[in-house]
């Protein structure tokens, strides 16, 4: 599903979107829409164009721009119950929690994470983490950290789970 509000993709079976916080559950009924295409999460609905209306189906079919731009890094799970996940992260500006509750952009399974850890937040380029203020800590590059920047190649724990990240 793509969220209403921001137009991130999102898991069919969430009721809060992890990026900007809409209540899906506060969402008006908007009709049938198909989408096609290819989405990505920085794709939102001013970016769509209408191709079609399918009268024997009583729908809009419409397909969205992707972005040119590359991502502006990822992370990849190197140590933990998610081993070799990755996660990529947009090239825009925002904040991303990290944690176990479903709310969270980044959602680990790692029972020694809280459910809400730490968060990254892009912004002017760069890429910090802030603790946010739990027992287990987080970590960078095996250093308790409150706020710091992540260089390229850095690793990131929280709980068990050991990201490496690296920019585009």
């Amino acid at each position: 599903m793509i969220c209403p509000n921001c137009g991130v993709l999102l898991p069919d079976d969430i009721e809060v979107c992890g990026k900007c916080g809409f209540r899906f559950s506060e969402a008006q009924e908007f009709g049938k829409t198909m989408v096609e295409g290819e989405i990505t999460g920085s794709s939102s609905l001013e970016k769509t164009i209408v191709v079609e209306e399918k009268e024997e189906l009583k729908q809009t079919v419409l397909f969205l721009t992707s972005e040119d731009k590359p991502p502006f890094g990822w992370l990849v799970i190197i140590e933990g119950p998610e081993q070799w996940r990755e996660i990529r992260l947009p090239d825009e500006e925002g904040q991303y929690l990290i944690g176990r509750d479903e709310t969270c952009a980044i959602k680990l399974a790692d029972p020694a994470v809280e459910r809400f850890h730490a968060s990254l937040r892009l912004k002017g380029g760069r890429l910090f983490i802030t603790d946010l203020d739990t027992d287990g800590r987080t970590l960078l590059n095996d250093e308790p950290v409150i706020r710091e920047e992540i260089p390229d190649g850095a690793v990131i724990q929280v709980g068990k789970t050991k990201f490496k990240f690296r920019k585009f």
